[in-house]
């Protein structure tokens, strides 16, 4: 007898919630089928160990709406801020919180790849988030960072800039700031 096996792929979907019409089948599936159990397994731990390495504070990255959505539904603390471009938003995290996530409204046009650099109100680079996620549907850029090495920030403007990389550099497309204050000067 040959087991057709589900594709890792619907495995992903089905562990983000992604495909609930599809729900039941996997599932019966996954109770006939220790390989494809053990597939999810390991997606199971591939990403606790991403939110292991987030919370840490050694990676931060681009994501989704659905990505965020998830992060709520998981009752994971995400303080969000939604920036137009040209603004500045005050902004703090505190213990309670995991992640803060940006939300920057795009300015109108067609873009193939952005990337943001992180700077500071000298204009020196802290940071760079290369090929960032768009989210097409609500116009923004969304970035997510883990909560406790911002904790750990003293109080400063930090701004968000928007590149377009091209053949010969890169092309600024939007600026924002964020006025942070320190949760331990609060």
């Amino acid at each position: 007898m040959t087991t057709t096996h589900v594709g890792a792929a619907r495995l992903l979907d089905y562990y983000l919630g992604g495909a609930p019409e599809d729900e039941s089948g996997v599932e019966e599936h996954l109770f006939a089928c220790a390989r494809c159990g053990e597939v999810l397994d390991d997606i199971h731990r591939l990403g606790t160990s991403i939110v292991a390495l987030v919370r840490a504070g050694e990676v931060s990255s681009g994501a989704t709406t659905a990505l965020l959505n998830r992060m709520s539904r998981d009752r994971l603390n995400v303080r969000q801020y939604t920036i137009a471009p040209g603004q500045t938003v005050a902004c703090t995290v505190t213990a309670a919180d995991d992640f803060m996530a940006g939300r920057f409204v795009l300015p109108a046009g067609d873009f193939e790849r952005l990337d943001m650099r992180v700077v500071d109100s000298n204009g020196q680079e802290l940071m760079r988030v290369n090929d960032i996620v768009v989210d097409v549907q609500n116009h923004h850029a969304v970035v997510f960072f883990p909560a406790r090495p911002v904790l750990e920030e003293e109080s400063a403007l930090t701004h968000y800039v928007l590149v377009v990389p091209d053949g010969s550099g890169e092309r600024e497309l939007s600026r924002y700031s964020m006025d942070h204050t320190s949760a331990r000067e609060g």
